[in-house]
């Protein structure tokens, strides 16, 4: 990561760049851990298997996992008791 900082009366300010970049990254992580315990908590995916489903997750932030969730996990009302 490449943090750019400004010197302002001697002394080092992190520009607001930083803390949105670093925020992002914060949510991208956040995303990336829903849908791998969503994924390997599954008992059965629909369409695609399930490795099929991890690539695409991986490598389309976010709307991999938006797919997934909308469209290739099996949802199921749980019942207490």
């Amino acid at each position: 990561m490449i943090i750019v900082k400004q010197k302002n009366e001697g002394k080092e300010v992190f520009m607001l760049a930083d803390l949105v970049f670093a925020g992002g990254v914060v949510v991208a992580a956040a995303w990336i851990a829903l849908w791998a315990v969503e994924l390997s908590r599954a008992e059965e995916v629909r369409l695609l298997p399930r490795w099929a489903w991890a690539l695409l997750c991986m490598f389309c932030i976010p709307t991999g996992a938006i797919a997934y969730l909308a469209v290739g996990r099996v949802w199921r009302v749980r019942r207490g008791g």
